[in-house]
Order: C-alpha cells, then sequence, then structure tokens
C-alpha cells in the first residue's frame, strides 16, 4: 500500500468517524455529549484488548485509566449537582 493511499483511506475514515458522530450526539444533551467524548480512550483500550489482545502493564496504564473514568464521574456528579439548583439559591438569597 502506498504512503498516499495509506493517508488518504486514513483521512477518509476518520472523516466519517467525526460526522458519524456529530450527527448522532445531535440527540443527546450536552453532559451525555461530554461524557461520550471523554470516554474514547476507554473505548479504544477495550477495543484494542478484545480485537488486538492488548492489555494495560503496569501501575501507568491503571492510574492513567482510573484518571480518566475517574474525571468522567467527577464532571457528571459534579453537573448534575450544579443543575439541581444549588447555583439558584445563592442568586435568590441575594
Amino acid at each position: 500500500m502506498s504512503l498516499s493511499s495509506s493517508s488518504n483511506q486514513s483521512i477518509n475514515s476518520t472523516a466519517w468517524t467525526i460526522d458519524a458522530e456529530a450527527k448522532a450526539l445531535r440527540h443527546v444533551s450536552a453532559s451525555t455529549a461530554a461524557l461520550i467524548y471523554s470516554s474514547e480512550p476507554l473505548w479504544g483500550a477495550a477495543l484494542a484488548a478484545l480485537l488486538l489482545g492488548e492489555r494495560l502493564e503496569g501501575a501507568k496504564g491503571w492510574i492513567g485509566a482510573s484518571l480518566v473514568v475517574g474525571s468522567s464521574l467527577v464532571a457528571q456528579v459534579g453537573g448534575a449537582a450544579g443543575k439541581n439548583g444549588k447555583g439558584k439559591e445563592k442568586e435568590k438569597s441575594e
């Protein structure tokens, strides 16, 4: 496979994927879309493990995975707490 053919294939598949994601994410809330985008590395790791037999090795891999999951959860929980009126209580009392 030539370099130009490989580059063309890479660009086309990336463009198609981004277009499909954008169309699909129109139908979900912003917080759900953020969770989906932030979990992409986890999906990549899961598919690499399933399809290619890749494994997380060492503490760095597991720490990194934990940080991605943890930050996604904090963003979701923190965002939900902010929507439940905590910020509005301050506005009403002032």
